[in-house]
């Protein structure tokens, strides 16, 4: 009696299942780690750098200073630093965070852990300040970089490796700067408040004077960390039914919008009676965007803007009916 065996091996629709959920799971992994890990602890040192280089202005000092050349505690790891117009080779020890002594020296890495590339700050500042000017195209971008470093005998060990990575670097440094910019504005915001509440207590610092109300300012800023400043979203309040009470409105617009347009909504005569309403918003959006979204089931990461603000769906709804009833 004969046996037969499978000899065909799993099926081809199985293995590429199994490469997806691995590849799935690897990018989650990486998004808790950037996210939850990494970014946060690279926030305080990258606000260091930016103080003592003048914004990144003299980034060529800090490159110079000696690292770990390798010891018990980790591993020597090779990374490939991009500039403008050379490729270097550069060995890290993992005794400390490879991300971190990256930043100190002027580069963002690919990976939050163990990363092979990293590109310099001023070449990811100017993609970003780019892409705000024209359509965002890193593949166009990765593409010349490759192709002007190539012309001088610059060459990446493997093919279309910048694309991904430079991509990634550029995704996350965008996070990071974000970040930074909104624990600055919530910091001042802060001091400003601090300062507001004094000059209504106008009588308290008579005597003192403007020296004894800096003197107070200057407290503050001592004693007011910017690590202790957490963004925390305004949840807009649900409009209940059974809730016929006026809503309260502030005498300003939010500071979100002074900040968006402050020629808008930063003056103190944004709002006139005779009219209607107080401001009309046009929104232009360009839906292509939306072929950046993955196909099919496979797992895409909640990506956002630290200053994202989303509206209720009722408030929505309770504004369009205002606005056709005009």
């Amino acid at each position: 009696m004969g046996v037969e065996y499978d000899t065909d091996g799993p099926d081809d629709d199985v293995v590429e299942e199994l490469a997806r959920e691995v590849r799935a799971v690897k990018k989650q992994k990486q998004w808790r780690k950037w996210s939850e890990d990494v970014i946060p602890a690279l926030l305080q040192p990258y606000m260091t750098l930016l103080r003592e280089t003048e914004g990144l202005r003299n980034i060529n000092s800090k490159r110079q200073a000696d690292g770990c050349d390798g010891c018990s505690e980790g591993r020597l790891l090779n990374v490939t630093c991009v500039y403008f117009d050379n490729l270097e080779k550069m060995t890290l020890c993992t005794c400390n965070e490879p991300a971190l002594q990256l930043l100190q020296k002027g580069f963002f890495p690919c990976a939050p852990q163990l990363p092979t590339l990293a590109v310099d700050l001023g070449v990811l500042d100017f993609a970003r300040d780019l892409f705000i000017n024209a359509a965002p195209n890193t593949t166009a971008w990765c593409e010349t970089l490759e192709g002007f470093l190539s012309a001088r005998s610059f060459k990446l060990s493997t093919r279309d490796s910048l694309r991904g990575r430079f991509g990634n670097a550029l995704k996350w440094y965008a996070t990071l700067t974000n970040t930074k910019n909104l624990m600055l504005r919530d910091y001042l915001n802060v001091v400003r408040g601090a300062e507001l509440s004094m000059e209504d207590e106008g009588d308290q610092y008579e005597s003192e004077g403007r020296f004894g109300l800096a003197c107070s300012l200057k407290y503050i800023v001592a004693h007011v960390s910017i690590s202790d400043i957490v963004y925390q979203p305004e949840q807009v309040p649900e409009m209940n039914e059974q809730d016929s009470s006026p809503r309260q409105f502030n005498d300003r617009p939010d500071e979100y919008l002074r900040e968006r347009c402050p020629l808008c909504f930063g003056g103190e005569n944004w709002s006139k009676p005779s009219e209607k309403v107080d401001v009309i918003v046009c929104l232009d959006a360009c839906f292509t965007q939306k072929r950046r979204q993955p196909q099919g089931n496979a797992w895409h990461e909640p990506h956002t803007h630290p200053e994202t603000v989303f509206i209720p769906p009722s408030e929505v709804k309770a504004m369009e009916e205002i606005v056709e009833s005009l």
